[in-house]
């Protein structure tokens, strides 16, 4: 039988007396490093996140300073987010400093501080609220986090005294009217791999000089660049879709474009309307214009237009009295209406492909020389709308004498040239014979002949 050990019980009460002691001064040790944390952060308003895992700051407390620094942790959490509206219209703050720990700035957090000058964007920072800065107007420097994939629509509306933002890759998107009006920035370089810029972006930015677009660029939005009045050129990528509606309207420095030669682009309704600084246009193969893209750029000299186009929209070139010579490409097929309204003197040459020439195309103008290649039987199956009166005198002009009856050219037209049609349709002739307009030779041209005929014209 094995020797048992009593242990006296005074031993024992020590025992769990120190435990209780030690148990007591480690919960003491805890408690105190969790208040330690509240005491030395500013008196803001703190709440938590919905899974209980990170610190809200909801708004500025007690808070009355001028310099504030959001703490890394707060009750021994993580502070992750800054709420909607949680700094609006404080005009008292100038500096702010951000935590490591910060995911996401609300909607307006800090719109309308206009005392603000000093901010940094911590890197971990990957969600912005619509205008959380908009009106800051005394930020003039700011660099995005390589975290932040989207800059939210109206981030930094109206921030006038901004001069200097830096983009790094990552970023895809800049929202709608994120950066408008900020009229003291002067350049803007996007990163490969950006995508997207949304509709009045950099609007009003009347201080804008340079603008780089990337290598990745697919879309801008309408109304991005519009009234940049201090931007002088644009040099657009291959990868580039879309051009939104005045994207670059009332530009007027505006003096440069270039278009990748690859790669086909669709530009919006009034894209450079009143880029009045403009002069020289190439437009690309492939590319797709929508009404009034040129519309009152009175600068304007010179225009070459791609092989490609079928159709000249509405108004491309209305108001572009400086323009003077226009050589429509072989296929275009449509002019549109009001496309060269009032665009003074001009040199045409007009093609051969064209069946349509829209209401008041050259209303305005006086066109000192044309040039068309089209036989009669052209002429008479285009469509020439109403006030494009100085255009039809100078193609009546063109054909005038000219019997398109006579088709076997024998100076009249006969039962002769029944036959001659006859042998057209049969292949065992070559030449004219549409003469009904339709775009072909076929039995219903024997029709108006005989009909010609039999009229005794």
């Amino acid at each position: 039988m094995k020797n048992i050990i009593a242990i006296p019980k005074t031993a024992l009460f020590i025992s769990a007396l120190l435990l209780t002691v030690i148990l007591a001064v480690c919960g003491f040790v805890a408690g105190s490093l969790a208040e330690d944390d509240q005491m030395q952060a500013p008196p803001l308003a703190y709440g938590q996140t919905t899974d209980g895992s990170g610190v809200v700051v909801y708004g500025i407390g007690s808070f009355k300073g001028d310099v504030l620094t959001v703490p890394e942790s707060y009750g021994g959490l993580p502070v992750v987010a800054i709420s909607s509206r949680a700094f609006i219209n404080n005009t008292t703050l100038q500096a702010v400093y951000l935590p490591d720990s910060l995911t996401s700035i609300g909607e307006e957090a800090f719109k309308n501080c206009t005392a603000l000058f000093d901010l940094a964007l911590p890197e971990g920072l990957s969600s912005l609220g619509d205008g959380a800065f908009e009106g800051c107007t005394g930020l003039s420097f700011l660099m995005l986090p390589t975290s932040m994939k989207e800059v939210a629509p109206r981030a930094f509306k109206g921030c006038t005294g901004l001069c200097e933002v830096y983009f790094f890759d990552g970023l895809e998107r800049i929202g709608e009217d994120a950066f408008r009006d900020c009229t003291l920035l002067q350049s803007v370089t996007l990163p490969s791999g950006f995508r997207e810029l949304g509709a009045n972006a950099f609007r009003g930015c009347s201080g804008l000089l340079f603008v780089s677009l990337g290598s990745d660029l697919k879309e801008i939005g309408g109304g991005a660049f519009y009234e940049c009045s201090s931007l002088s050129e644009v040099s657009f990528p291959a990868s580039l879709e879309r051009v939104g509606d005045s994207a670059f309207a009332l530009c007027s420095s505006l003096s440069s474009l270039t278009f990748s030669k690859e790669g086909a682009v669709t530009l919006g309704e009034w894209v450079f309307g009143s880029c009045s600084a403009l002069e020289t246009v190439t437009l690309p193969e492939g590319i797709v214009m929508d009404d009034y893209c040129f519309i009152d750029c009175t600068a304007l000299k010179d225009v070459s237009l791609p092989t490609s186009l079928d159709k000249l929209p509405n108004g491309t070139f209305e108001g572009c009295t400086a323009l003077r010579s226009v050589a429509l490409p072989e296929g275009l097929s449509n002019v549109g209406d009001f496309a060269f309204y009032k665009c003074g003197e001009l040199e045409l040459a007009l093609p051969t492909t064209v069946n349509r020439v829209g209401g008041s195309a050259f209303d305005g103008c006086e066109i000192a020389d044309l040039k068309y290649g089209g036989s009669i039987y052209n002429y008479r199956a285009m469509t020439v709308c109403p006030e494009n009166e100085a255009l039809k005198i100078l193609l009546d002009k063109i054909f005038e004498g000219i019997l398109p009856e006579d088709l076997n050219g024998d100076g009249s037209a006969t039962i002769s040239d029944v036959t001659f049609l006859l042998n057209l349709l049969a292949g065992l002739e070559k030449g004219e014979g549409d003469l009904n307009g339709d775009g072909g030779i076929t039995i219903s041209d024997v029709t108006y002949l005989l009909n010609y005929l039999s009229s005794g014209k």
